[in-house]
C-alpha cells in the first residue's frame, strides 16, 4: 500500500514488491524437502536431521543459506531474500 508522500514510481516499485513475495509458494515436494519456484530460479529447503537448509538455484547463480532449527525460519530467510519472484 502507497503513502501520499511516496511519488508514483516509487510507488510502483512498492507494489511490484508486495506482489513478488505473494508470487512465489512453498510446495513440500518429499518427506523432508520444500520448494518454491519462480521464473528465474527457486528456492529449495531440506531438512537434515532437525536441521533446515535453505538454497537458492537459477541458470546464473546458486548459494546456500545458513541453516535454520525452525521450518519457519527458513522460509522467512528466503522470503525476505533480494532473489525471491515471482
Amino acid at each position: 500500500m502507497c503513502v501520499a508522500h511516496i511519488d508514483a514510481a516509487d510507488c510502483a516499485k512498492e507494489e511490484k514488491s508486495m506482489k513478488k513475495k505473494k508470487g512465489m509458494k512453498w510446495e513440500h515436494t518429499s518427506n523432508r524437502v520444500w520448494r518454491a519456484i519462480g521464473e528465474n530460479g527457486s528456492f529449495l529447503i531440506s531438512q537434515t536431521g532437525t536441521t533446515f537448509w535453505a538454497q537458492y538455484i537459477s541458470r546464473g547463480k546458486s548459494f546456500k543459506m545458513p541453516p535454520k532449527q525452525k521450518l519457519s525460519e527458513a522460509k522467512s530467510m528466503c522470503e525476505d531474500n533480494e532473489y525471491w519472484e515471482d
